[in-house]
């Protein structure tokens, strides 16, 4: 299949998946309080850190490899097994401390309901890793849609039982566990010789280096919530989480998943004229379709949220204003992210993320009394300096790469200035939920259709649709 067939399969099947998800988003929403998701969120800030030592980069190993022998797969599905356990054991061992240090004590048992779908999900990793190696795009789809839409439909049908917070536990699980299943019943592989580990050595490395970054990532995800949880209450956190997670969604949907049809293509690239072509393609893309959805929520989430969610949910909506600034920021670096790896220079990564991520995981804990607006703002400020830094390590270390970061530029004025109008005319003129969203997204989309009448605007798009279709 060819780079733009997976491409398009991928973007599609995640979209699909998002609406699914944002669906039960927004019925969870209405059927449990903030608490049940603050309660949730205390616990999945640990969970994600153990999920990525389970992961420990090395699926994105497997598949930016240039060659794996059948030992070397084998091996890679031992390590993730290995880590699984020592991730779900400690999440366990977690739960009574987490229950301590919140004052929550139902935080115990949440942790241990949580921790089996990381053992689950390890088992899984490098049998979804072989069907992407084997380019089944479609596979890999219909199992993400299928999983996401059966844990949804539970999840919403306990919640409606009176389950409460075990509504979301139960949805983590059975998206795992499906997840898991259909990966081991859709490919052949099977491990079977496994070598000592110290042949994996090169796995390792680049998993752990790919590790620290994301954990350095996820820390700074996490420092708000925790924070918030602890001097704020579940209430707070939950609220907070659920916006963090809104936006978190419309990441997943886009980015992550084309992540497994791009690195495989950027690793073999046969020129450095055809890697800096694909990856400028890919720049003005995210530019324009992932930074345009962050600038609508910019411009009318706000109202958005209360209209859809409820009266309950009044600072989830301010929050997802805020952070959705900084998301745009992370959007417009994240091809950098995709090169650093492609080239095997994680490193640069770590070294451009550091800083900004400091300042959000500090900001977070001093700033967490004042309320989630300021640890909200500090984490606009972080990912603001990540953006800067991130572009200053690419241009130093892949000079020809300028392209890409100019690449960037109309889409990001075009962007801001739609956003920006949008605020401004409906922090203005509007007067209660139902009209700041008309006036915001009326806005908001009569600026960005008459960008789209500008010859430069027109010819980026057409370049994208032959970009998708393989034709660029």
């Amino acid at each position: 299949m060819s780079f733009a067939s997976g491409a398009r399969i991928t973007l599609f099947s995640s979209w699909a998946k998002f609406a699914i998800q944002l669906g039960s988003f927004i019925l969870l929403s209405r059927l449990l309080p903030p608490r049940d998701f603050g309660l949730a969120a205390m616990v999945s800030v640990v969970i994600a850190m153990a999920t990525l030592f389970a992961d420990f980069g090395l699926s994105l190993a497997a598949i930016s490899a240039r060659e794996l022998t059948a030992r070397d797969k084998s091996g890679l599905f031992l390590l993730n097994c290995i880590a699984g356990t020592l991730g779900c054991v400690a999440v366990v061992a977690a739960g009574p401390l987490l229950a301590l240090f919140y004052g929550e004590p139902s935080l115990t048992w949440v942790a241990v309901g949580l921790s089996a779908s990381l053992l689950v999900s390890s088992l899984g990793v490098q049998f979804r890793a072989q069907i992407n190696i084997d380019h089944r795009f479609t596979t890999l789809a219909v199992h993400d849609v299928v999983a996401s839409g059966i844990a949804a439909a539970v999840a919403i049908g306990s919640a409606l039982g009176g389950l409460g917070v075990w509504s979301l536990v139960l949805q983590t699980n059975i998206q795992a566990l499906l997840i898991t299943v259909l990966a081991i019943a859709g490919t052949n592989w099977r491990p079977r010789e496994f070598p000592p580990l110290r042949e994996l050595g090169r796995f390792a490395a680049f998993g752990g280096h790919n590790l620290a970054t994301q954990l350095l990532n996820m820390a700074s995800r996490s420092a708000d919530v925790m924070a918030l949880g602890k001097m704020q209450g579940a209430d707070a956190a939950g609220s907070y989480a659920r916006a963090s997670q809104l936006i978190s969604l419309v990441f997943q949907q886009f980015v992550s998943p084309l992540s497994r049809v791009i690195l495989p293509k950027l690793s073999r690239s046969p020129s450095d004229e055809h890697f800096v072509g694909v990856t400028v393609q890919l720049q003005r893309t995210i530019c324009y379709t992932l930074t345009g959805a962050l600038s609508a929520l910019v411009a009318f989430g706000q109202p958005l949220l209360s209209v859809a969610l409820g009266p309950n949910w009044a600072d989830a909506a301010r929050t997802l204003e805020i952070l959705s600034i900084g998301a745009a920021f992370a959007a417009s670096t994240y091809v950098f992210y995709w090169i650093f790896l492609s080239r095997d220079q994680i490193r640069l990564s770590l070294l451009a993320e550091f800083p900004g991520r400091t300042i959000m995981i500090v900001g977070a804990i001093l700033l967490a009394a004042r309320g989630f607006e300021a640890v909200a703002w500090t984490i606009v400020a972080g990912q603001a300096l990540t953006a800067v830094l991130c572009y200053h390590h690419a241009r130093k270390a892949f000079g020809a790469r300028t392209e890409v970061m100019r690449a960037a530029l109309r889409p990001g004025l075009i962007w801001t200035l739609a956003a920006t109008l949008a605020v401004v005319c409906r922090m203005q003129l509007g007067s209660n939920s139902w009209q700041d969203l008309f006036l915001g997204a009326g806005t908001w989309l009569l600026t960005a259709t008459c960008f789209i009448l500008l010859k430069s605007v027109r010819n980026d798009i057409i370049g994208i649709f032959r970009f998708v279709k393989g034709k660029a």
